[in-house]
């Protein structure tokens, strides 16, 4: 029976015919082509005939390829020092792969909680309302409790500290902390999402009295400390940071761990982040916005289920200084803070109807200790792990080729010492010494042949890191070659070194392999990869690593903006196409993580900070500078030389025109040339003098051929003129003393609508969350729509939004009855809150206040009433259909409403008419595809393309307004400025 020694190391035969590394296999295959091609020239194939001793070579040589690139991926990685490079490979790290900008309400709670060590908890609280599907979309409050600042001032302040000086202490930290949170927020704030308040929530008092009765064999002062620290956890659930090997004994997966914002501190578990809102009624949010709930048995509860005790008697709940029994819902920023004394326990323990005595000392050390465990812990060196121990391998050093020629027997004379022995058994000189050396290089030049596609074969395999890398450099190269100095002798074939001309020694062969430049290596560069070649294939591993990082985006925007700007020079354009490629690939993580980032209004205007979706766009769109600018700044830059109107604007111009006779510089049958009158008469000095165009001329006088030179109609000079396409009359661009002048004019003529066009490019993205009104300003009412959609009552007054909301409620409460409704009364409810719509055969024919309806015209008011009650049931069955139904709307400044959704989940994207790729009708398509493609996708999105004055006064508005929003935007300066921003944006589009 055959047997197998576990201790010694056997290396497999591969009997796969169909691997590489199988020489049987190779060499078969091998004869069977010869045999296959040479036909009938061929027909031995011994072992001792040459051919087949050169074929076995190579078979081998192949066998060492497939076995060299069988090793495992990360050694072929690995570099000298023992490295893989990261980044060259685009290996990222979870922590910056997987996590993205705070997306999600406990998105941005875990990022403020592991930045700011301070709070205990945060929320982030919608502002609700009954009549916008939920609530006010996008609006939040924020609400921060911190850890108990008293308790955390003890051990740095002095004992004697008076009592305003705590306080002091306490308003310096809440203000110091609210700031660190508000630039949090706002700092990774989403697109279409604000947050109008930050409150410190305030201690509500809850003190427990209770006798527990406990088993015999437990220690006193360790429940006793348990029982204290469960309630404190039951009226405050703590929250803790958890290590990836925490979470990983949880049977987390990574992507489950690092979803949300990148934590230095630790991880923060969803099911762990409560919600402070506890919702009883739909009905409670309009009379508060936010609740929270004690309740004494959820208190009671939480000490029973301790190990160890019994049961509890005498139990009685102080809150905020009454004793109560039913749950109690806190006041809107106030948190439960439980208290108790230190010198007088009001919590004693006992068993047998006897008092257990507790040491206090020993019991206050243990409750502490606790406490201080069940803090929250910053986990430190958390993300600082051994890169090298998961970006390391094994060097192997697959690219160094031994030369297959030593592998040859002695007689074939391929080796050097074998050529020498060979010519000294003969005489040196000798027509036979000379023939057998001719052979010998013969047969070495025949197979370097085959050699520099094994060695090629071989830098390819070394190159690895280097072929699949977004790296673009002057010297890259997507099929890598070697020089053959393995060979033995070779320098006795290559031509680049051996020639006639110079002695061939050592000395001379060390020189000539240590230049990297040298003509042999830029000869094999050359001609294994042309430039073209390069370009192509750099184009597909670009393709490629996008795929990989499922980045899939269209080329449009670089190439038309190269075909307008560089249409001479194709090697720039392609190059330009990479290098933009190569762009987005090496900052996909910080592209694709902020994608849904806005501008932090707070912070100063300026391109420096711009927004992750203002980055994104311009990226994707090739505009060459992003961020917050104005647009029509290069404009007043190059307004002396050119002055641009509208085609409205333009008219008729009044300028004087010669007729002229058809001329051969002209090249045109019948030309109308209109001169731009000029004092001044000297020619060498006037240059460009270009009278006012339609923006078409920023795209059609990029063109060269649009323009002609030729002698100057005065005869002196030469001069410059320019025609449009679709025009019929040629102008005058410039007068020139000498053609070369004129050139050079035409040159910098272009050049310089080249740097206009390429410098207005640009947007503005306005978010309507940012225009919109106080909540606390009297500017919020409602329409009520009927069956028919006809508006049957609307507010009488406007209010703030809590006050409207109240109001509809009261509203909507003439409804809630059974039988014969009390007409009176509902008079009386409705002529404080609405006016009334009387409408007939579709046509309004009056308004009516409800008390002097009920007072004059009863039948009527009765029957109005009846429509509104069957109106409102019906709303309040089928809340998803659009009639019957509330329509909220805002007073805007001028007296005019405008639907509230105006502000909801909307932006406003302003771009430039007058660039020449914006210009293009095709090209205005795709950019607004871009933008509904990698907007949020709940967003809406309106479009306005402005010419340059019309830009020119939005963006006198704009930058007004946004600079208003960085002392305080709910001020009455801020809102008068975002109402005149709003007329401006959509004037009439929301009006009612």
């Amino acid at each position: 029976m055959e047997t197998t020694n576990k201790n010694t190391n056997l290396v497999a035969r591969y009997t796969d015919p169909n691997s590489a590394m199988n020489f049987e296999s190779l060499r078969a295959r091998a004869i069977s082509l010869v045999q296959e091609y040479s036909g009938n020239a061929w027909s031995d194939f011994n072992l001792h005939d040459p051919g087949v001793t050169i074929l076995e070579a190579l078979c081998f040589a192949i066998t060492d390829m497939a076995y060299r690139t069988n090793f495992d991926i990360k050694d072929l990685l690995t570099g000298i020092d023992g490295k893989i490079s990261a980044e060259k490979n685009l290996f990222y790290p979870r922590k910056e792969i997987l996590t993205t900008n705070p997306f999600t309400v406990n998105d941005l709670r875990k990022l403020v909680l592991d930045s700011v060590p301070e709070v205990y908890n945060v929320w982030l609280e919608k502002i609700y309302s009954n009549q916008q599907s939920g609530y006010s979309k996008g609006l939040y409050n924020v609400v921060i409790q911190l850890f108990d600042p008293e308790e955390e001032m003890e051990e740095s302040v002095n004992e004697a500290l008076a009592a305003e000086q705590m306080e002091a202490k306490i308003i310096s930290l809440e203000e110091e902390v609210i700031g660190r949170v508000k630039n949090i927020v706002l700092s990774n704030r989403n697109l279409g999402e604000d947050y109008i308040s930050f409150t410190i929530l305030k201690p509500c008092t809850v003190e427990i009295e209770a006798n527990i009765v406990i088993d015999r064999h437990v220690h006193n002062e360790e429940i006793l400390a348990e029982v204290y620290c469960a309630i404190e956890s039951m009226l405050n659930p703590p929250l803790y940071f958890y290590t990836e090997s925490d979470l990983l004994d949880r049977g987390f997966g990574f992507e489950e761990m690092y979803s949300g914002p990148f934590l230095q501190h630790g991880f923060l578990l969803d099911s762990e982040l409560d919600a402070r809102t506890k919702i009883m009624d739909p009905a409670d949010l309009v009379k508060s916005t936010r609740y929270r709930i004690i309740d004494p048995s959820d208190i009671l509860r939480a000490i029973t289920v301790i190990p160890g005790i019994n049961y509890v008697r005498d139990f009685r709940c102080r809150i905020a200084g009454d004793y109560r029994e039913t749950p109690y819902r806190l006041p809107v920023h106030q948190f439960a803070k439980f208290i108790f004394s230190k010198e007088i326990r009001d919590i004693f323990l006992s068993n047998d109807n006897n008092e257990i005595r507790v040491k206090e000392s020993l019991f206050y050390s243990i409750l502490y200790k606790k406490k201080d465990f069940a803090k929250r812990k910053f986990i430190k060196g958390l993300h600082q792990t051994d890169q090298a121990g998961v970006l390391s391998g094994i060097f192997k050093d697959v690219g160094q080729y031994y030369s297959l020629q030593y592998f040859f027997p002695p007689v074939y004379r391929l080796a050097m010492d074998q050529m020498d022995s060979m010519a000294s058994s003969l005489a040196e000189n000798s027509e036979a010494a000379l023939a057998a050396k001719a052979k010998s290089k013969q047969l070495k030049a025949y197979l370097m042949f085959f050699e520099q596609i094994l060695a090629n074969y071989l830098a390819q395999l070394a190159n690895l890191e280097n072929l699949v890398t977004a790296d673009i450099a002057t010297d890259n190269a997507t099929y890598f070659t070697q020089p053959l100095y393995a060979v033995p002798g070779a320098g006795n074939i290559l031509q680049h070194f051996y020639t006639e001309e110079k002695e061939q020694t050592d000395l001379f062969w060390s020189k000539f392999k240590a230049n990297p430049e040298n003509s042999h290596i830029s000869f094999l560069k050359k001609t294994i990869e042309t430039d073209d070649v390069y370009k192509t294939r750099k184009a597909r591993v670009l393709d490629h690593l996008m795929s990989r990082f499922n980045l899939n985006v269209k080329k449009h925007a670089v190439v038309f903006f190269n075909q307008l700007f560089n249409p001479d020079t194709v090697d720039e354009r392609n190059m330009a196409e990479l290098m933009w490629k190569s762009g987005l690939v090496k900052d996909f993580i910080s592209l694709s993580r902020n994608r849904n980032r806005a501008i932090n209004y707070l912070s100063a205007i300026d391109p420096l900070n711009a927004s992750g979706f203002d980055i994104l766009i311009s990226r994707l769109l090739y505009i060459q500078q992003p961020g917050p600018r104005k647009l029509t700044d290069v404009m007043e830059k190059y307004q002396q030389r050119f002055g641009m109107l509208t085609r409205e604007e333009a008219g008729i111009r009044p300028e004087s025109t010669v007729k002229l006779e058809p001329a051969d510089w002209l090249k045109t049958t019948k030309a109308e040339l209109i001169i731009e009158e000029d004092d001044s008469s000297d020619l060498g000095t006037r240059g460009l003098v270009f009278p006012k165009q339609t923006i078409g001329f920023l795209k059609d006088g990029l063109d060269s051929k649009n323009y002609r030179i030729g002698p100057d109609v005065s005869g002196s000079g030469f001069m410059l003129i320019y025609k449009a396409p679709a025009d019929q009359k040629w102008i005058r661009a410039g007068r020139f003393a000498d053609l070369q002048s004129a050139t050079d004019g035409l040159s910098t003529l272009i050049d310089t609508l080249r740097k206009i066009n390429i410098e207005s490019e640009g947007f503005h993205v306005v978010e309507h969350i940012l225009l919109r009104p106080s909540l606390d300003s009297d500017c919020f009412g409602f329409n009520f729509y009927d069956e028919d959609g006809h508006i049957l009552f609307y507010q009488n007054k406007w209010q703030h939004f809590l006050e409207r909301e109240e109001t509809i409620e009261k509203i909507m409460s003439v409804a809630d009855h059974s039988g014969e409704p009390d007409y009176a009364e509902m008079a009386t409810t409705l002529k404080s809150f609405c006016w009334i719509n009387h409408w007939e055969n579709q046509t309004l024919v009056k308004s009516y206040n409800a008390h002097m309806l009920y007072q004059y015209h009863p039948a009527l008011a009765r029957k109005l009433f009846d429509k509104i009650i069957r109106n409102i049931r019906v709303f309040r069955k089928k809340r998803m259909t659009l009639y019957p139904g509330f329509e909220n709307v805002v007073n805007r400044l001028h007296e005019t409403a405008m639907r509230e959704d105006f502000f909801h989940f909307r932006i406003t994207i302003v771009l430039p008419s007058w660039p020449a790729r914006f210009q293009d009708h095709q090209f205005r398509v795709f950019v607004e595809n871009v933008f509904r493609e990698y907007a949020p996708v709940h967003m809406k999105m309106h479009f306005n393309w402005l010419g340059i004055a019309r830009m020119k006064q939005f963006e006198a508005l704009y930058f007004d307004w946004r600079e208003s929003m960085q002392a305080d935007m709910r001020t009455g300066n801020a809102t008068a400025k975002s109402d005149k921003l709003i007329s401006f944006i959509d004037e009439g589009m929301y009006t009612v």
